[in-house]
């Protein structure tokens, strides 16, 4: 098979029309990539796009991971298994609502400034490559492989505007071993097609939108008449759906439309559904937006996006009706559909307060709070607490340089909740608390992933500054890391006190692993486990009700749920449900 890009696409000397569809595996378990992969060949898809997170790989600096969920190798064994083309977006960053748009967090903490030439990013970017490209060279299409494309950089043209940064980047691709053609994807309008692609090289040009598919291709393709370069016009993200953010309604796009636009956009060139298969943000993965009118948004652990298969990977009305414009004249083939069971409910778990457990997460005596990131702590949770009563009867506090939610508990019971919105909004205590014992619960909420602020002060979170009583700051701290990777042994004797965070335990026997949904309504706020696997964060805000469990997560035999529940009732037990459930709005 060969593949080169010149007027058109041309695949073994023929023209070649992409038809893709964006899975991400890490968003994924791996049981559910076959059918993911099938269902997207069965609507009449000839591709499959993927990004590859760098700090899904590299967790820590110079730790790789490539196995297990992060199988990306695997991934792709089974797309070409099926007959289908490959492209790959390795870039540095990749934005797609994921923490920190796939940067590593610990780059933070690391001399360099990320997304520019600057030499210490450069080097920590082919240190990547060198462990990265052993897993996708040999599935190039000129090494018997079908990996078509690899992506340079993602709407780099939303960002900066540096040419001898995208040429570094190619030159390191290449030397690492990639030969199939580079692209780049940006905004559909100049100024960001103009800024992010490195169109003077040679490198083929794409836009990004999810309607008006004739005036974002007549602005690419005078962007290319500019440049004297004759290529073909794709749409690398066809937007047919969207994110979730919490406390908002999900959003959901008329599968009419999306045909209709998608139509569109096959009349003049290719294109890549984003999303075909959304999937979760497992874990703490979930990324964040952030501009200057909307404030600081995170995304919700579904993602869902409305895509043309659910989060659990069944067809929607988009697949059939998109099965229908793209196999029109041929043979359909059935999709697979899988089928989520609502197991019995759980009661009697074992419970244990938090507070009362702290000392089994790693503990620091500071003078003052150090943020999250300063502790080599990258995601979850820190508990300030005062090694001191309060030597003050001032009664304002506040926090300074919070990110992302913060809780402030006074002799143990919450007075005041603080958000990215009103970090450093005053605390007007109701009693003098000269005396009282002072904590505070700080939860990262995930990093911004696109825009201005990728860089801003509050990427870095927890506490940067400090809590400020009266007039001065308070000094003496027993700082908590409460990374929650996995909850350490609670001692469920331990006390569980009204208002505080508390940790449960369900323990169920299964005879055979399923997929199912767990429905954590009316539950709270906090974070899901499943047999030590961190299935992410949950919130009765809504807009979904429901943590997705694929049949990875459980095993034959005994099974343990947990829950570290930040704040709600107390709970006696937890339901199973076979689909998602989103909360009722005054939109409904």
């Amino acid at each position: 098979m060969r593949f080169d890009i010149q007027h058109d696409f041309m695949l073994d000397g023929q023209p070649f029309k992409i038809i893709s569809g964006a899975i991400h595996y890490f968003r994924i378990a791996p049981s559910k990539w076959y059918q993911s992969l099938f269902n997207l060949k069965a609507m009449g898809a000839n591709t499959v796009e993927t990004y590859v997170p760098w700090n899904f790989h590299e967790p820590q600096p110079g730790v790789f991971d490539f196995g297990g969920w992060r199988n990306l190798d695997g991934f792709i064994d089974q797309a070409e298994a099926l007959g289908l083309n490959v492209i790959v977006r390795p870039s540095p960053y990749i934005c797609a609502e994921w923490e920190f748009g796939g940067l590593p967090a610990w780059l933070l903490q690391t001399p360099n400034r990320p997304r520019s030439r600057d030499p210490r990013f450069l080097a920590l970017v082919r240190r990547y490559y060198q462990a990265l490209m052993p897993h996708l060279v040999p599935h190039q299409v000129d090494h018997g492989g079908r990996l078509i494309m690899m992506q340079l950089e993602n709407e780099y043209g939303s960002y900066a505007e540096d040419k001898g940064y995208l040429r570094a980047l190619a030159g390191i691709l290449r030397d690492c071993g990639v030969t199939v053609p580079l692209f780049t994807a940006d905004g559909g309008w100049h100024a960001a097609l103009d800024a992010g692609s490195l169109i003077e090289d040679g490198i083929l040009p794409t836009a990004n939108f999810g309607s008006d598919a004739t005036t974002n291709f007549d602005n690419l393709q005078t962007f290319m008449a500019e440049h004297d370069f004759a290529g073909p016009l794709m749409c690398t993200e066809f937007w047919d759906g969207w994110f979730a953010q919490w406390g908002k309604p999900a959003v959901h796009r008329a599968a009419a439309d999306v045909v209709a636009e998608a139509a569109a956009v096959l009349k003049r060139g290719s294109i890549n559904f984003y999303m075909f298969h959304g999937g979760t943000n497992f874990g703490f993965t979930n990324g964040a937006n952030e501009t200057a009118g909307e404030g600081y948004q995170p995304q919700v652990t579904s993602y869902d996006y409305d895509a043309i298969l659910t989060e659990q990977g069944n067809p929607t009305a988009k697949f059939y009706l998109l099965q229908d414009l793209l196999c029109e004249g041929r043979t359909k083939t059935a999709p697979i559909i899988s089928h989520a069971q609502a197991l019995p409910p759980l009661t009697s778990p074992a419970a244990a307060g938090l507070v009362a457990n702290l000392s089994q997460w790693p503990q620091t005596h500071v003078a003052e709070p150090q943020s999250m990131d300063a502790q080599g702590q990258l995601a979850g949770y820190a508990w300030y607490q005062l090694d001191h009563p309060l030597r003050s009867g001032d009664r304002t506090l506040q926090l300074i340089g919070m990110a992302d939610r913060a809780t402030v508990y006074l002799n143990g019971q919450p007075v005041a909740v603080r958000d990215r919105e009103n970090a450093a909004a005053p605390i007007t205590l109701a009693e003098d608390p000269l005396g009282a014992t002072l904590a505070v619960l700080v939860e990262n909420r995930g990093r911004t992933n696109f825009g201005t602020w990728l860089l801003g002060p509050n990427q870095e979170k927890g506490l940067r500054g400090g809590v400020f009583q009266g007039n001065h700051f308070l000094n003496g701290w027993v700082q908590t890391a409460l990374a929650l990777d996995a909850l350490p042994p609670l001692a469920d004797t331990r006390p569980v006190v009204a208002g505080q965070p508390v940790c449960y335990r369900f323990v169920f026997e299964l005879a055979t692993p399923c997929e199912t949904f767990l429905d954590l309504t009316g539950a709270g706020k906090g974070v899901v486990f499943v047999n030590g696997r961190n299935l992410g964060r949950y919130w009765d805000v809504g807009p979904y009700l429901t943590a997705f469990v694929p049949q990875d997560a459980l095993v034959a035999g005994a099974n343990t749920v947990e829950i570290f529940q930040e704040s709600g009732p107390r709970l006696s037990q937890l339901r199973f449900a076979a689909g998602p459930i989103e909360k009722e709005t005054a939109d409904d």
